[in-house]
């Protein structure tokens, strides 16, 4: 199996992870579904973040990206909360 021949060659770069990897097996699964989850919402979240010019969440999202590892939430909260929402057009009557 793929995960096993992954294992022996993470056991032979460093024996403190295999060793966990040993006690835990279903670590390396939780470390591969945080690098799919991880991958798939920051560029998303990036380049909404770009195209719509808000440049803080930019810098804070490429920070994370490259720097923190949040397991990818943060690109989740930014696209939660800054979904696009159908707009409500307003009548209102002039007043003169």
């Amino acid at each position: 199996m793929v995960f096993e021949n992954l294992t022996q060659q993470i056991a032979a770069a460093n024996p403190l992870l295999a060793s966990a990897l040993e006690q835990s097996p279903w670590l390396l699964y939780l470390i591969f579904l945080q690098i799919i989850f991880k991958l798939a919402f920051y560029p998303v979240a990036l380049y909404l973040s770009g195209k719509r010019q808000q440049k803080g969440w930019f810098v804070v999202l490429v920070i994370c990206f490259l720097i923190l590892n949040d397991f990818g939430l943060l690109a989740a909260l930014y696209l939660i909360f800054n979904r696009d929402k159908p707009h409500k057009e307003i009548h209102r009557k002039k007043k003169l």
